[in-house]
């Protein structure tokens, strides 16, 4: 089984305003989402019955965050958190197998600012003292973002600060799920993921 579908087929890593210029949507509705991509995949291995390494990524997390694109970027993280839940329910039905995240950079060093100076109906500074980039639910300069309601029914405003268009090295987490869950504790070096996988499919830890 081979699908093959091209970045911009899916979606459109651009900015915002360009986005707006071309009346463009993050994701292209009639291309498959990551979850229903995954889950088709998982369904095609579950009736082989045989063993299977499967490679899963939502690109719109890295291209969106090179174009510095909040918007695009936080619908690209729901979406892979969605592909996430079908593996995850998955591994719950399969104990023996083992489910994995991680990543290569943090692209565009996208933090998030909640400041109490932010108004929920007042458009946001364009940039901060240092010259960095912030982004609103529409891009640079618009209305802040919203923060789901809290136990009280609050929501907060926040706006993303971009420190960069490129890859960084920063805030990479890697969790795992399933059998030799237990191997990924504490800080771990990139090769371990290497080791864990290797662990997995041919039944020997490999030394580091």
């Amino acid at each position: 089984i081979l699908g093959v579908f091209a970045a911009d087929a899916t979606f459109n890593a651009v900015t915002e305003e360009e986005q707006k210029e071309l009346n463009l949507k993050n994701f292209n509705e009639n291309s498959p989402t990551l979850a229903e991509m995954t889950d088709a995949a998982l369904d095609f291995f579950e009736k082989k019955g045989k063993q299977f390494f499967l490679v899963v990524e939502e690109e719109g997390t890295d291209n969106f965050g090179n174009h510095t694109n909040a918007n695009g970027m936080l619908e690209a993280l729901k979406r892979a958190d969605d592909a996430i839940g079908v593996a995850s329910s998955f591994v719950k039905k399969h104990k023996n197998t083992m489910l994995l995240t991680a990543a290569d950079s943090e692209a565009g060093g996208m933090e998030v600012l909640n400041h109490t100076s932010l108004k929920a109906d007042q458009k946001i500074p364009e940039r901060d003292r240092t010259g960095s980039e912030y982004d609103g639910r529409d891009g640079t300069g618009s209305l802040p973002f919203l923060a789901m309601p809290d136990k009280f029914g609050n929501r907060y405003p926040f706006v993303a600060a971009w420190s960069t268009s490129y890859d960084v090295t920063g805030a990479v987490v890697a969790r795992a799920e399933g059998i030799n869950s237990h191997l990924m504790t504490g800080n771990i070096e990139n090769t371990d993921i290497y080791r864990f996988m290797y662990a997995t499919l041919f039944g020997v830890l490999l030394d580091k």
